[in-house]
């Protein structure tokens, strides 16, 4: 036995000096190939870490990531590799986009397979450096291009645990897509439908008006609040250990509902400002695209089945309804899933429905290129009621400049319209203090053509 062990020792020696030498002057692959071959004999840690630093810094993430796994499958326990490697492999699998090197980041670091088990859940107990938010935020979206949902929900978990959600509001806004969007890239509509009415509500624009400041203050007291609470029951629980219960009855159960931001009988303040716009999620917006293509192809109830679809789950998704039917040529429905919607929602100020207004740019360019190609009377009705309605969700407040300039460029875009009706529409307009649209050329030209001095209003893209 002595004689074996003095074998192994000498073997793993050679091999070790094998490797320094190779270090310092053979090729790429004639290293990675000794330390492959040789990895059972327990290769010096430092010299082999040594090696993957220089694979990273030459950007081959293919061979470090591969050389990761068979070192780790040899001994992981030796081969333990430091804080530092692994923060730079984060950061070039980010980088990089790199799949393999974001999920052997996951599964080391962020949430480890061998630390998961029925006692911790999904909670690694063994944390020895924390990821920078912006790194989870970069790996989100490896693994959104990916269609790694459960890797994305991983990395959710892990900011929860760590960061706070206000704190970083940024990071978690992006870690919600992602969840959206994965969920969307591999197909999954009713699990991204899901997810997309968790994040919709978590924006302070799909509901009435409440103060910023209100709203910033509340979610820090009902923080501090849930903090406090968690403290006195951890505490009454201590004292009650003899007895095995308390004044309630029972023994505070020791689980940590981490950020959690509502309190009994309080009201839900939403985290994030503004609201969801379509292209901040374009899987989402495809993986919709294709299952209302399908429908339309269908031909029956079109609209009563699209606002159906959208009173059952938020009211935002109409706005991607609206586009993805402009897009699809379908003038006629995108207007009267538009004009109905606020319908559908009575407790909610229309203006609050058509946040943004973004579904009026979606109509009045997809008119634009119907008037284009031939003047419709159709078109020209819907461009006026849908003016009217912009203007009458407006109210005193003056609408999206950008609004403006794609209803003029619709407008324009008629043969029948005359010098009167842009008139008219300006006259409406002089009233407010907004800045110049911006027009194409094409659209500045029927200006000009219809003697109307546009330089006042106007500026050519």
């Amino acid at each position: 036995m002595l004689r074996s062990s003095l074998s192994h020792a000498v073997s793993r020696s050679r091999s070790t000096s094998s490797l320094a030498t190779l270090l310092s002057s053979a090729p790429e692959r004639q290293v990675f190939e000794h330390i492959a071959q040789n990895a059972t004999k327990m290769l010096q840690p430092p010299l082999v870490e040594q090696y993957l630093f220089r694979l990273l810094t030459q950007n081959n993430l293919n061979a470090a990531t591969s050389l990761v796994h068979i070192l780790y499958n040899a001994n992981a326990k030796h081969y333990r590799l430091s804080n530092q490697f692994w923060s730079l492999l984060a950061s070039s699998a980010a980088t990089q986009a790199h799949h393999a090197a974001a999920s052997l980041v996951f599964h080391e670091v962020v949430m480890p397979h061998t630390a998961i088990n029925e006692k911790n859940g999904f909670e690694n107990p063994d944390v020895p450096f924390l990821l920078l938010p912006t790194a989870l935020e970069q790996l989100a979206l490896v693994f959104v291009h990916a269609g790694n949902a459960e890797a994305v929900e991983g990395l959710r978990h892990y900011f929860r645990r760590f960061y706070s959600n206000l704190g970083h509001r940024d990071v978690y806004e992006t870690l919600n897509v992602a969840s959206v969007e994965s969920l969307a890239k591999t197909g999954d509509m009713e699990g991204a439908l899901e997810k997309y009415v968790e994040l919709a509500f978590k924006y302070r624009g799909h509901s009435s008006y409440k103060d910023p400041k209100d709203a910033i203050h509340s979610l820090k007291y009902a923080s501090h609040r849930n903090y406090k609470q968690r403290q006195e029951n951890i505490q009454k629980n201590l004292r009650s250990q003899k007895n095995q219960k308390y004044q309630d009855g029972f023994l505070f159960d020791p689980n940590i509902v981490y950020n959690k931001y509502t309190i009994p009988g309080g009201n839900y303040w939403s985290i994030l400002d503004g609201s969801l716009r379509v292209a901040d999620l374009p899987y989402f917006h495809a993986l919709l695209r294709s299952h209302i293509r399908k429908l339309i192809q269908e031909k029956h109830s079109v609209v009563d089945r699209l606002l159906s679809f959208i009173s059952c789950h938020h009211h935002s998704l109409h706005r991607f309804v609206v586009a993805i039917l402009c897009d699809l040529d379908c003038v006629e429905h995108a207007w009267a899933v538009m004009s109905k919607t606020p319908d559908l929602f009575p407790k909610l100020d229309a203006y609050v429905v058509y946040a943004g207004m973004d579904d009026f740019n979606y109509l009045f360019r997809a008119l634009k290129q119907r008037l284009e190609m031939s003047p419709s009377k159709d078109a020209l009705e819907i461009l006026a009621r849908s003016h009217a309605l912009v203007q009458q969700v407006a109210g005193d407040r003056p609408f999206p400049y950008s609004v403006r300039s794609s209803y003029l460029s619709a407008l324009l875009a008629s043969s029948s319209t005359g010098k009167h009706d842009v008139e008219r529409t300006i006259a409406t307009w002089s009233k407010d203090t907004f800045p110049k649209v911006l027009l194409d050329d094409h659209s500045y030209k029927r200006l000009q053509n219809l003697d109307i001095e546009a330089k006042n209003f106007c500026v050519v893209l």
